[in-house]
């Protein structure tokens, strides 16, 4: 027990899925809170600049989204394949399971609060299924993520953008890269959102 009076807990992610850590490193754990940050703007305005055809942008950006943060999306396979049941069995007192997460692009942990985005999950009575998502909370968050991500109208490009190349504005940055957290957010959401809907 090296932390036996600790009761929320912050962890960065990825990291090897060894549920059963948590409990024996704080067996009083309440809630434990998986971190994510990247430099997500940098890497969709990095996207958007290889962008040859403007109707192949949101599949281009779906595409490499799956390959930038690969790592989040083993995470969430590996949490919903055993880690909400292996957190349930180590750590007794936990109520709720929370992942977070922000754009770095503009300095390291410079992101508001308010530019903090989570979903989560709580602790339930069901043994199959020790935590269900946070509706409220999670839907919310996805509202938000949406409307960021359609808040840029599509553009028609210039002939010279055309014949040498997109130049990517910081707003179609910040909606490209909203639409990238939200997909990350469905890797995580959406295996839920499946099991709650019994699909």
């Amino acid at each position: 027990e090296l932390l036996p009076k600790v009761t929320h807990l912050s962890q960065r992610v990825p990291l090897l899925p060894t549920w059963r850590h948590f409990g024996q490193l704080c067996p009083l754990l309440e809630e434990l809170t998986f971190v994510y940050d990247q430099d997500i703007a940098l890497n969709a305005a990095e996207v958007l600049i290889d962008v040859e055809d403007p109707s192949e942008e949101a599949e281009m950006l779906a595409e490499r989204t799956k390959h930038i943060y690969r790592d989040a999306a083993r995470f969430a396979a590996q949490l919903h394949a055993g880690g909400f049941e292996g957190l349930a069995q180590s750590c007794p007192h936990l109520q709720v399971i929370r992942f977070k997460m922000w754009d770095n692009s503009f300095g390291y942990n410079s992101a508001p609060a308010k530019e903090h985005f989570s979903i989560s999950w709580r602790r339930s009575k069901n043994p199959r299924r020790p935590f269900l998502r946070n509706s409220r909370e999670n839907n919310a968050t996805r509202t938000i993520l949406e409307e960021r991500a359609h808040a840029v109208p599509q553009r028609e490009w210039t002939e010279e953008e055309l014949e040498e190349g997109r130049d990517v504005t910081e707003e179609e940055a910040m909606a490209a890269a909203a639409a990238a957290m939200l997909q990350v957010m469905r890797w995580f959401d959406d295996a839920s959102l499946e099991a709650e809907l019994g699909l």
